[in-house]
């Protein structure tokens, strides 16, 4: 992954126990239709856990509606659920895909991601 998109795993970590929330977030990509970013939060256990999250727009850029791009979309969608992503709709007609990560794994994982996310249309 190229330096911008690298994540300082520690810094977040930092941030997070810092922080009233305990919780830190950083937005590693944004590009046409998705937003994909990486956190830390503190869990109920009071163990810190990494996570990713990918938001995808599912409305179109215009009132017309292409459906081979929500085809795409939806794809990309099942891919990321069945390797364990939780998705959750919002009111914008975004899509919310998170799951958690061991820290080593969060680095492979956001580049796995980002490339994904990257050709969608």
């Amino acid at each position: 992954m190229g330096k911008s998109n690298s994540v300082d795993a520690e810094a977040l970590l930092r941030i997070a126990k810092a922080a009233e929330s305990h919780e830190s977030f950083s937005v590693v990509k944004k590009g046409r239709g998705f937003r994909i970013g990486t956190g830390v939060r503190k869990t109920d256990t009071g163990r810190y856990t990494f996570f990713i999250e990918a938001v995808v727009s599912m409305a179109p850029p215009s009132p017309t509606v292409d459906v081979d791009i929500l085809e795409t979309k939806l794809r990309t969608l099942k891919r990321l659920a069945a390797m364990g992503y939780a998705l959750t709709c919002q009111d914008d007609l975004s899509i919310v895909c998170e799951a958690e990560f061991p820290e080593d794994e969060i680095a492979p994982m956001l580049e796995s991601l980002v490339g994904a996310l990257a050709k969608m249309p």
